[in-house]
């Protein structure tokens, strides 16, 4: 019993010992936390990062909720079809007709007017064309919807138009439509520029009427977002026209000379564009079922050098050699504005493709030259838009020495007329650079008899001999006039005593 007892005291009394502690303990904690409460104000907590992070600058010009059903539409998960949304190859709709678009118009539009010119056309990638547009659009959707992007080109006519009712409820009355062609495209190949602040240097569009056009022929900026191919006109053949919608356009000033070969230099091309980088090197040239970005490449190329003259181009281009453009090498000369200098052995005649045709070209020339410095003999190909004067209609085998600016495309497979050892059906497969450009220069064959042609023969000839006759004519003038002088001091001493008066007489 007494041993219970002292059990019983013993616990009593540890747990007044742990009450003890437990008391001390949260004594000190109390201490320890106001301490450290004090030293944080003291001294805060460094908020800094070690390293800034990243800041997209485009997130700023996106326009919200673009990847949502108003833009997009709704997909049945049924059938998969979709419903609602902008719709493409149609006309724009009304808030009756579709009130998603009609919606999205309007979210669109009052964006665009947040910003300044200055920021959209700044800030605007430029790597998509009209051609990206077009194909990557189906009837349901573009993967392009509300992205923000920038055109230059020049712009052709322009009209206004009353707003809708709710952007005349948020504050815009009227908005602006002008059409542009981009620079390197045909004249039909048109983008629709929407926009809701007039450029000063167009403000006669205000004095026609509603959906009056109004001619005009200059070069701007223009950078917004993409809203929607519609359809123009009633006919069968109705033109697509992709529709960008801004702020406004920014009239472009000429370039002076002075300020030629620098980054407002328009000779060079824009390599960053989607399509040059679809290009297919060291392969057979793409048809456009296979790769039509090639395709789109090729008309860029080759209606981007017929801006500028043979000689302007030749001035702007570096010399290369052949091992420059089919070595490893090649690929750091992508899309340069190279030249060549040498002997053109072959020329052919192709057809130009559709929008070639569109742009006024009629024929486009294939040739091949062999470079000066080439101790293999190893031909470029050359492509180009204008003839020859020297061998206008001619076709096959030539021989003239020329020079060639042009922007190197790829290297080229081609079929040579080398019949192939293993097997004589086929002929060998080589390889070439492929330049495209404008025109070749004829230039004097350093290897000709003479640097005098034919037609500089004829009139060297022709004056030589009116020099013979000349020379002729007055010599026998100078013999004659000597001649009848002689006669005459004859006469005169005819019968004189050649002795004087002393002499004797002459009978």
């Amino acid at each position: 019993m007494s041993r219970q007892l002292a059990s019983q005291s013993l616990n009593r009394r540890n747990y007044h010992i742990a009450k003890i502690l437990l008391a001390c303990g949260l004594f000190v904690g109390v201490v320890f936390v106001g301490m450290m409460t004090t030293t944080a104000q003291d001294n805060p907590l460094d908020a800094k990062p070690p390293l800034p992070q990243n800041v997209d600058k485009q997130a700023k010009f996106q326009v919200p909720n673009k990847d949502g059903a108003i833009f997009q539409g709704r997909r049945d998960p049924k059938t998969g079809n979709i419903d609602g949304g902008i719709r493409d190859y149609t006309p724009l709709a009304s808030e009756k007709d579709n009130s998603d678009e009609y919606q999205a118009w309007h979210i669109v539009v009052t964006h665009a007017k947040q910003f300044t010119v200055a920021e959209l056309e700044e800030n605007a990638p430029r790597e998509l064309t009209r051609d990206d547009l077009l194909h990557a659009t189906t009837p349901s959707r573009s993967p392009y919807r509300a992205d923000f992007m920038r055109f230059d080109g020049k712009l052709t006519k322009i009209r206004w138009a009353k707003a809708t009712r709710s952007l005349v409820e948020a504050g815009t009355a009227k908005i602006y439509e002008a059409m542009l062609i981009p620079f390197d495209e045909p004249p039909n190949a048109l983008i629709s520029v929407v926009f809701t602040e007039l450029p000063a240097e167009l403000a006669a569009v205000d004095q026609k009427l509603e959906n009056e056009w109004m001619d005009v022929n200059t070069e701007v900026n223009a950078a917004g977002f993409f809203f929607k191919i519609r359809l123009d006109g009633t006919g069968p053949e109705q033109p697509a026209i992709p529709i960008l919608i801004g702020r406004s356009v920014t009239i472009r000033k000429p370039t002076p000379a002075s300020q030629a070969a620098t980054a407002e230099d328009p000779i060079p091309v824009d390599k960053n564009l989607r399509v040059f980088k679809r290009i297919k090197d060291d392969a057979f040239i793409a048809k456009a079922d296979q790769n039509w970005e090639e395709l789109s490449s090729w008309n860029r190329i080759l209606l981007h050098a017929r801006r500028f003259t043979p000689a302007e181009l030749e001035a702007a281009a570096t010399d290369k050699k052949f091992a420059d453009l089919f070595t490893d090498s090649r690929k750091d000369y992508k899309l340069d504005l190279v030249k060549f200098e040498g002997r053109l052995i072959m020329l052919n005649k192709m057809k130009p493709s559709e929008k070639l045709q569109a742009a006024g070209i009629e024929t486009v020339y294939e040739g091949w030259l062999v470079p000066k410095d080439e101790p293999r003999g190893n031909p470029v190909c050359i492509v180009f838009t204008e003839p020859l004067e020297s061998l206008e209609g001619v076709t096959g085998r030539v021989n003239k020495w020329v020079t060639f600016a042009g922007y190197s495309f790829k290297l080229m497979r081609y079929a040579s007329g080398e019949r192939d050892k293993d097997d004589l059906t086929k002929n060998v497969t080589k390889k070439a650079p492929l330049l495209l450009g404008r025109a070749v220069v004829e230039r004097i064959d350093p290897d000709g008899p003479s640097a005098v042609t034919w037609k500089g023969f004829v009139p060297i000839a022709t004056g030589a001999i009116l020099a013979l006759i000349g020379v002729a004519l007055a010599l026998s003038w100078w013999f004659r006039r000597g001649d009848k002088k002689t006669r005459q001091e004859l006469e005169t001493h005819r019968g004189k005593n050649p002795f004087g008066e002393a002499g004797p007489a002459v009978t």
